[in-house]
């Protein structure tokens, strides 16, 4: 213990880290230890608490944040503390105005102490031991938890914790009761007065019960956090991973289910996090309510829950999913005077022979996900002849990197034009990736975005399209600007903003002739840095624009966070609006919003020229689409240059 804070500290830690580790979480530290070891999962997890909470200090002490996501984390982190100190270590410890004094310096409210730190930490009552007491020292030192003392009035008496660390060491009866917490000067001076060490046989048996009302329930509640999701209450993904193993091993006949929010990274975005906390909570009820007492249920993380059903044949699990679907659709989530609509994905995999954990959850997650990809808000069974294909997207994925160096992608260009026709501004492109092999270019992406490929393919698309238009700088005369798609997996690529750099510096085009656009989506899913990654290329004169508008929650709220220059109103919305007043009503709805935020809109999937026209009459700014321009080769536009 006193070698890992040493290693961890080196010379100087946070006065306010150290005041916690003494206000009770270094002896529950110790006491997993003693009890464990140092590859303890509870010793081990705990102490990374203590890391990640010194990491925090150390960098708020290099000033202030404003980053809104990072403050989430640690209110969130603190919050799930607390709550785990207070279970853990009732009513024993002063740890509330620590923990609030360590939120105000980690949010930079306050400065981060460091004061040095002396890695010797020994009970103090080594340091005042006479010669005379040097015996009853050593067997004080050697007492552990379990060991029975005997009074010089004849009562036994049972260690049932030991902290040599804090000197603090508590002494229970035959019938389990407290006798007593003694310091070690306390017990040494006991021992020298007539105190020896004796067996209880007969009490045995009544302490341990006893005991077990005492110290069992620390055990049983450690255990309980460690199985349980803090959030729902509901079963962990590492409980319900041993559950499975056991229902496996007993060949019992189950049906497991994995269901998955639609969506809800954009419900936590929009309406925020304690938004999506009240709504899991709600789901997690409603999975108790409908699923049979015997089932596991359980959140596994994030908005994916997973449920394993006894005695379950394929009819009943699925009229169960569909049940559960349903509910989840017609149970509208209230916050704060708003109603949404929220949908669940389920995919639903009966028990076989060739199943182990490992296959089970990779079987319900392609189930899953096939629900999600035939249009969401509905059940999949899993079929082994059928969703085993998704091997396929991996070997695609496997074949990335290769693809891309041998060549097998081009490039084409479709034009975004004002929407009125008489508009005389020079035309905007969006760069489109197109294959040059057999394979299907969704089925490509797909591939590469689930297997984190994807950004090998952005980053040749960006070098490919700034290569080209260097050597043609004719090009700006016939094009205002060009539209480059970034995915998800480039946003959270923390070298992409170095790469883009490099590029402008390699190649010499007019950064505000280049517009990044980002799905709405992507964009949502991690806020905040892409908000960042938006304000600093826009320092350089890039313009951004984000797709598919309108195919999640739409939130206004956070479009005025996210500082894009257009908003491409998606195309399900446009081709239909001829026909559906909904539809229309849509389109206008987003066009007026966008433009009071200071957004151009752009209209894609235009496939008419009456939609056009009408696009138009609504005031939308850009459109795209067949009814504009089909695409065409980018060395076509090139050579006409």
């Amino acid at each position: 213990m006193t070698q890992a804070l040493a290693q961890l500290f080196a010379q100087q830690a946070p006065q306010v880290l150290l005041e916690w580790l003494d206000a009770g979480w270094r002896e529950l530290l110790v006491h997993e230890l003693l009890r464990q070891g140092e590859r303890g999962t509870d010793w081990q997890d705990d102490f990374a608490i203590v890391r990640q909470l010194n990491s925090w200090l150390i960098a708020a002490n290099g000033g202030a944040t404003d980053n809104v996501e990072r403050d989430y984390e640690v209110d969130h982190a603190l919050e799930l503390l607390r709550k785990r100190t207070e279970s853990l270590l009732p009513g024993q410890y002063q740890h509330r105005p620590i923990l609030q004094k360590m939120q105000q310096q980690l949010r930079g409210e306050q400065p981060v102490i460091l004061v040095p730190f002396d890695p010797v930490i020994a009970p103090k009552s080594i340091k005042i031991i006479k010669p005379n007491q040097q015996r009853w020292h050593e067997r004080v030192q050697e007492l552990v938890t379990g060991d029975w003392l005997m009074t010089d009035t004849g009562q036994h008496l049972q260690l049932i914790w030991a902290n040599p660390l804090t000197e603090h060491y508590v002494l229970a009866d035959r019938q389990g009761r407290e006798a007593g917490t003694f310091s070690a000067q306390q017990l040494m001076q006991n021992l020298a007065n007539g105190w020896i060490g004796a067996p209880a046989p007969d009490a045995q048996g009544v302490i341990q019960d006893h005991l077990e009302g005492i110290v069992g329930k620390l055990y049983r509640d450690i255990a309980h956090v460690r199985s349980h999701d803090e959030l729902t209450g509901l079963c962990n993904r590492r409980s319900f991973e041993a559950s499975v193993a056991q229902i496996l091993a007993g060949n019992a006949n189950y049906a497991f289910i994995y269901a998955h929010i639609d969506q809800f990274s954009l419900l936590n975005s929009s309406c925020g996090h304690l938004a999506g906390d009240n709504y899991l909570k709600q789901v997690s009820e409603l999975l108790r309510q409908q699923m049979p007492e015997s089932a596991v249920i359980a959140r596994i993380g994030g908005a994916d829950f997973a449920i394993a059903l006894d005695k379950t044949d394929g009819g009943e699990a699925y009229q169960l999913a569909d049940q559960l679907r349903a509910s989840i659709e017609q149970q509208a989530f209230d916050w704060q005077g708003h109603s949404r609509g929220v949908t669940m994905s389920l995919g639903l995999v009966l028990t076989s022979e060739r199943h182990d954990v490992i296959n089970v959850f990779c079987d319900l997650q392609m189930a899953c996900n096939a629900a999600k990809e035939a249009g969401r808000n509905r059940v999949h069974i899993y079929e082994e002849q059928t969703d085993g294909a998704d091997t396929g997207l991996m070997a695609i994925a496997g074949r990335v990197d290769g693809i891309v160096e041998r060549g097998e992608l081009s490039l084409r260009l479709q034009q975004i034009a004002p929407s009125p026709l008489e508009h005389q501004q020079l035309p905007h492109y969006e760069v489109l990736l197109v294959m040059q092999n057999d394979l299907n270019l969704l089925d490509f992406i797909s591939a590469a975005e689930r297997y984190n490929r994807m950004t090998k393919v952005d980053r040749w698309v960006l070098k490919t399209i700034f290569n080209n238009l260097a050597q043609h700088p004719n090009f700006w005369q016939h094009a205002s600007g060009v539209s480059i798609n970034l995915s998800g997996s480039s946003l959270n690529d923390d070298k992409l903003l170095g790469f883009i750099e490099a590029l402008f510096v390699e190649y010499p085009l007019p950064p505000e002739k280049i517009c990044f656009e980002l799905t709405e989506t992507t964009a949502v899913a991690n806020l905040t840095k892409t908000a960042d990654v938006v304000r600093h290329l826009q320092k350089f004169g890039c313009t951004f624009s984000i797709d598919d508008f309108g195919t999640g929650f739409s939130s206004y709220e956070y479009l005025k966070r996210l500082p894009v220059d257009f908003v491409k109103i998606d195309g399900g919305f446009v081709k239909e609006i001829e026909r559906s007043p909904s539809d229309l009503a849509m389109v206008r709805s987003i066009n007026e919003i966008a433009h009071v935020l200071g957004r151009k809109t752009i209209a894609e999937y235009v496939e008419t020229q009456s939609i056009r026209e009408q696009l138009a009459a609504l005031g939308i700014d850009y459109v795209q689409g067949y009814g504009v321009e089909r695409p065409r080769p980018l060395s076509e536009y090139l050579q006409s240059c």
